[in-house]
């Protein structure tokens, strides 16, 4: 049976539940613009203790996450300036490119616009990237709030009531009175800690995609360093970069030759 029907069972069954779970559970949920919550204390005592465990080191860390937050803005508005420059000011340049610069990260995108060459994207990947990304985000949200004294009222989930439950998001509800009495150090560190830990995290993966590669797999085959060459006599050319030739002169030879990148050179003989 193809993958596609194992994920398509999963994400039902995956609707199903979630669906039932929230219904049996509808007094926790709560409305709050386009999105609908789902509010509990899950993890409240984790997050605390992990917060409040080294006051020195989420210092130092407080000075990194905010340094990094500061850079991914720039960084964020030079990509995007980028790719303005290139649409606004280089037309050839959009015709020949097929993924539009944004593009939704839902499952089954590459089967909804088949034209973009996209890769596969099940909706067991979709869920397994987004707990990842969003546990992680939000429990570093979580720990640096902890860790400038301010108050976790609750956590939990939400997702968009115009869809089947399965776009989900996490969120950790902090206390925005104390929160507004904190520094603007402190503040800067508990909003900036949550991108910082997708970047640990990312990190971490690839630590273990590098590590996993290295063992999994061993070179073969026949390693070189350079390849042969020889004198090549301009008469003796026939064709270059598909263009039949007769007895070329250098010159011609210099009008036909691609300035980047390699040239096909056909010799007689």
């Amino acid at each position: 049976m193809s993958l596609i029907i194992y994920d398509i069972v999963f994400l039902i069954a995956f609707a199903v539940f979630v669906s039932v779970f929230l219904y049996t559970r509808k007094h926790n949920l709560k409305r709050e613009g386009l999105l609908f919550l789902y509010k509990a204390r899950w993890g409240i005592k984790l997050i605390d203790y992990v917060g409040t465990k080294s006051p020195r080191m989420f210092k130092f860390l407080s000075y990194i996450s905010i340094t990094v937050g500061y850079f991914l803005m720039a960084a964020a508005f030079y990509l995007v300036w980028g790719i303005l420059r290139i649409y606004l000011f280089n037309p050839e340049a959009v015709r020949q490119i097929k993924v539009p610069p944004i593009t939704p990260i839902v499952p089954y995108i590459d089967k909804i616009v088949p034209n973009l060459g996209l890769p596969p994207f099940y909706f067991i990947y979709f869920i397994i990237v987004i707990a990842i990304i969003a546990i992680t985000h939000e429990f570093a949200h979580g720990i640096f709030a902890a860790y400038n004294k301010v108050k976790i009222k609750s956590t939990g989930f939400g997702f968009f009531p115009f869809f089947l439950p399965i776009f989900l998001a996490a969120f950790v509800e902090l206390d925005e009175k104390q929160m507004g009495k904190r520094s603007i150090f402190g503040q800067l560190a508990v909003l900036s800690a949550g991108t910082f830990a997708n970047i640990l995290t990312a990190i971490f993966f690839f630590v273990i995609l590098l590590g996993y590669f290295s063992v999994a797999f061993t070179p073969s085959g026949v390693v070189y360093d350079v390849y042969p060459y020889s004198i090549v006599e301009v008469s003796g050319i026939t064709m270059i970069n598909g263009i039949i030739l007769n007895n070329p002169t250098y010159s011609e030879i210099l009008d036909l030759a691609n300035e980047e990148g390699f040239n096909k050179i056909k010799l007689d003989g």
